[in-house]
């Protein structure tokens, strides 16, 4: 039991080692719209597209929605349904 606990202390110190080794740097994140690619500088995050609302339609909201590029899709029907 003794060396399970010590084993295990063991790894959340060095978990916390490694986090506080990291605190201190920082960074920005910014989106390159209709780029494929970043620069060598910088790191890619997400890919993906976004969407929103028409621009013409009143009362939408200003958030985007994060889609990946190849969705998962549940029970779909491309049927054309008319009332």
């Amino acid at each position: 039991m003794y060396h399970k606990l010590s084993e295990k202390l063991n790894q959340l110190t060095d978990v916390i080692r490694e986090a506080q080794e990291h605190s201190g740097t920082s960074g920005t994140t910014y989106v390159r719209w209709g780029r494929k690619s970043c620069p060598t500088i910088a790191a890619l995050v997400y890919e993906g597209f976004t969407a929103g609302s028409h621009h013409g339609h009143a009362g939408s909201g200003a958030n985007y929605l994060c889609l990946p590029a190849e969705p998962l899709w549940g029970v779909y029907d491309e049927a054309v349904k008319t009332p």
